[in-house]
Order: structure tokens, then C-alpha cells, then sequence
């Protein structure tokens, strides 16, 4: 057992297929079923249930998964205290949402990957539905959304932070004496952003706060 074949076996384990792991770790899928059947035979039990092309974990592999974890955890922990290269290096995928992406948020992407030369950042733009689903498959290695925090055995929250939500409406539309109920607010369309994202000058003469919760 060493930590390619256990990384190979939690990338199996996130996928739920050995040609979905395959790419993830640049491996035919021939060397992935054949380090699956390796680390079973050593373990001495079935860590996969196979079902066609699809494979999920038995009761054992989900078991040894969270051991796998650790072995990881630990093996990252020993690397870094002991490397003397202090920066980190590798790729990493991050999932973005388009309005982070165009914001001013990304100078902190860019300071970053001034700062850490050796990382190779590919961002995966999409919807945040889409974000969590590829997380959990194993295949974003880190997300930024606008959401709730992912509650998953697998997934550690980094950084959060509640920020209030500002309605702006146009003088023009008519809505009912306040309060205001969002049953009201749901019958119009709407623009969703962030914060400094609209840079129309126009469109920001024309709104007005309606409010904020």
C-alpha cells in the first residue's frame, strides 16, 4: 500500500467510476483496476460493489475511505513540515460562479498565484448546483459559492461569512405599502449580482434601494 494506490482509491471512491478516476490522476483505466484489485487483495476484502460500469463502495470501503482520508491528511502534514520547499506546488481546480469570476474578487486569485508560481489554477465556471455536484464527485478540489455550507464528510468549510441582501428597484415599478413580503418581490423579474458588479452608470441612476434584510 503507498500513497499513489490510496489516492487512486479515494478518487474511485469520489467518482464512483474507474473511468471517471482514470483522467483525474492521468492513468489508463486499465493501471486504476488494476491498483483497486491490488489494494483489495491486501486488504482482504471487496472496498467496491460493481454494477456494470459503475462502481460504489461496500461497507468496507466506506469504512476504509475515512481512513484514507487521514492517511492523506497525514502524509500532506508530514510532506510540508519536513520539505524544504515551504510554497506549494500542483494544480488545483476551483469552482467559481461567472459574477465572482468578473468581480473584484479575483485580484486575490491573481496576488496568489503571484505569490505561489508553482500552482496551476484551472477555474470551472458554473451555476451552484452545478459547483456542489462536481465537488462532491471529487472533481473541484476547492469552490467559492454564495450558499449554504456544504454539510458532507468529505468537503471541510474554509471560510464563511453572512452578508445582507440589498433589493434595488426601478422608480418606475409599483410595489405595495410597506413591509414589503417576498412573495410580492417574486412576481418580477430579476438581475442577481454582487456587490460592484453593475458598472452601468445609467442603470445605477435608475435603481433605488427598496430594502434590506
Amino acid at each position: 500500500m503507498d500513497s499513489r494506490t490510496i489516492e487512486t482509491f479515494i478518487h474511485t471512491a469520489e467518482s464512483g467510476s474507474f473511468s471517471k478516476a482514470a483522467p483525474r490522476l492521468n492513468y489508463a483505466q486499465s493501471t486504476v483496476t488494476s491498483q483497486i484489485k491490488a489494494l483489495e487483495k491486501e486488504l482482504g476484502v471487496e472496498l467496491f460493489t460493481r454494477t456494470g460500469k459503475k462502481v460504489s463502495l461496500s461497507n468496507a470501503g466506506r469504512l476504509f475511505l475515512q481512513y484514507a482520508y487521514n492517511y492523506r491528511s497525514l502524509t500532506t502534514d508530514v510532506y510540508h513540515r519536513f520539505n524544504s520547499e515551504s510554497r506549494p506546488i500542483g494544480p488545483v481546480r476551483l469552482g467559481l460562479l461567472e459574477s465572482i469570476a468578473a468581480s473584484p474578487f479575483m485580484n486575490t486569485i491573481y496576488s496568489f498565484l503571484h505569490d505561489n508560481p508553482k500552482i496551476n489554477i484551472t477555474l470551472i465556471i458554473n451555476t451552484v448546483g452545478e459547483i456542489k455536484k462536481l465537488l462532491l464527485q471529487g472533481d473541484l478540489d476547492f469552490a467559492i459559492i454564495l450558499d449554504d455550507a456544504i454539510i458532507h464528510s468529505s468537503i471541510i468549510p474554509l471560510y464563511t461569512k453572512k452578508t445582507p441582501i440589498i433589493f434595488f428597484a426601478s422608480d418606475q415599478l409599483y410595489l405595495p405599502a410597506q413591509p414589503i413580503k417576498l412573495l410580492d418581490l417574486s412576481k418580477y423579474p430579476w438581475i442577481l449580482t454582487e456587490k460592484d458588479l453593475i458598472t452601468d452608470e445609467n442603470l445605477k441612476k435608475s435603481c433605488r434601494a427598496k430594502n434590506n434584510i
